[in-house]
């Protein structure tokens, strides 16, 4: 179980080494941001949603939101169902870096997959489906 828990994390910190200059560049976004990003547009619209879904503490996620907002990647604005709370919405200038950024991702991860022969590819996406089975993830 280690081994597997340490190259998950090998994996993911070897892949955000490799998209986190690109994305920095060419979008000014890292990681979290782009997960707050992608987060807003799939409804997740309001600050405590975000703080729950993506397990980032309010007042960290209140620091990041602000950069946000600043890059004009996120307004915010209040709901109109009920004006003491505040939505967020990603602007057009926040979709267009985080699908750039979403491009930059799937070049990176499509570069490191192309090393796999097609046998060992088909192995591994088999595997993540198995791992990924919510009624696997219950019933052990």
């Amino acid at each position: 179980m280690s081994s597997f828990l340490g190259g998950v994390w090998q994996l993911n910190r070897r892949l955000k080494q490799l998209v986190s200059p690109a994305l920095a560049q060419e979008t000014a976004l890292d990681l979290q941001r782009l997960f707050i990003l992608k987060a807003i547009e799939h409804g997740a619209v309001y600050p405590k949603q975000l703080s729950s879904q993506l397990g980032i503490i309010p007042t960290q996620l209140s620091r990041l939101l602000e950069q946000l907002i600043a890059q004009q990647y996120v307004s915010r604005q209040f709901d109109p169902a009920d004006s003491r709370r505040t939505r967020l919405n990603v602007t057009d200038a926040g979709t267009a870096a985080a699908t750039l950024a979403s491009q930059i991702i799937r070049r990176a991860i499509a570069e490191r997959m192309n090393a796999l022969s097609p046998e060992r590819l088909a192995a591994l996406l088999t595997a993540i489906d198995v791992l990924t089975d919510t009624d696997f993830l219950e019933h052990p």
